[in-house]
């Protein structure tokens, strides 16, 4: 629904952003007609679904890395369980997802956005422009 154009904006936090815009509207909408308790237990219920939701689904930390990658061979749609198995190899990420980005079939080689889970001492979560 609300998309902001902006790499530094991880889509958890708008996601959050998104949960306290709808709180403070429901929080707005209070009149004398409506007991305090209703409006207490809807935000009670909001911020318990929010927190049991990031904490069982949304666990596991992932990031995002751009890169140029030079083996354009691999990028067909064909090839991907090969281009996965490759990158994993080269970067030592667990890998779920790759788009690519453009393809210069010029300089043979490939912008990719590799979407990984993050373990301890991996890189930072929107690192831009690395070269394999």
């Amino acid at each position: 629904m609300l998309r902001y154009r902006a790499d530094t904006i991880d889509i958890k936090e708008m996601t959050f952003l998104f949960v306290c815009t709808v709180m403070a509207v429901i929080n707005s909408l209070v009149t004398r007609n409506v007991p305090i308790y209703m409006i207490l237990t809807v935000n009670v219920f909001i911020v318990l679904a929010s927190y049991i939701l990031e904490k069982s689904w949304l666990d596991k930390a992932k990031g995002i890395l751009f890169l140029t990658y030079e083996n354009v061979e691999l990028i067909h749609t064909g090839k991907r369980e090969e281009l996965r198995r490759d990158l994993e190899m080269r970067t030592g990420l667990a890998i779920h997802g790759i788009d690519v980005e453009s393809i210069n079939y010029l300089n043979d080689s490939a912008k990719l956005r590799i979407c990984y889970e993050q373990n301890g001492g991996a890189p930072a979560p929107y690192a831009r422009d690395s070269s394999l």
